[in-house]
This record gives C-alpha cells, sequence and structure tokens, in this order.
C-alpha cells in the first residue's frame, strides 16, 4: 500500500507542474489542438516518469551540464563584445 501511495503522490505532483504550464503558457491559446496534444502527454508523462528509476548523479550531471554551457556562453559572448573596437561600434549606428 506505500508503494501505492507514493506513486499517487509522484504522479499528482507531475500532473500539477503540468497543469501549472498549461495555465501559465497555454491559457489564452485558441488552438486546441496544440492544447489537447499538450494535456495529454502530460497526463501520459506524469503516469508513466513515476515509474521510471533516475540516480542522483544523473541530476548532478545534467546541472554541471547545464552551468558549463551557460558559462562558457557568457565568456564568449563578454570576450566578444570585449574586443569589439567602440568607434566601428558606434560608426555603425
Amino acid at each position: 500500500m506505500n508503494n501505492f501511495a507514493n506513486y499517487a503522490f509522484e504522479a499528482n505532483t507531475g500532473f500539477m507542474f503540468f497543469y501549472g504550464m498549461y495555465y501559465l503558457l497555454l491559457r489564452n491559446e485558441t488552438d486546441f489542438r496544440k492544447q489537447r496534444i499538450f494535456r495529454l502527454s502530460g497526463l501520459f508523462c506524469s503516469l508513466v516518469f513515476p515509474l521510471i528509476a533516475i540516480p542522483v548523479w544523473v541530476y548532478f550531471l545534467a546541472a554541471f551540464v547545464a552551468l558549463s554551457t551557460a558559462g562558457v556562453t557568457l565568456s564568449y559572448q563578454a570576450l566578444k563584445a570585449a574586443l569589439v573596437n567602440p568607434v566601428k561600434s558606434l560608426q555603425s549606428d
């Protein structure tokens, strides 16, 4: 019985997440097909995702990759902006 209660809690949490995303993003959308696809895929994912066991290290790896990508992108853009000649950028405006 405890396993079922845990599954029900996780499935409802996932469903609340997808409903919140629907409410924030697609509430005023007039394309009902897009709404239906999002709702059905959210329901499917909220029922299936609690059945999949993901090790903790995967979350840390995903966070590391995301932060590394953001850091490299930010560094590249800052370096590119620092190396631009201000006279040329003012002349083009």
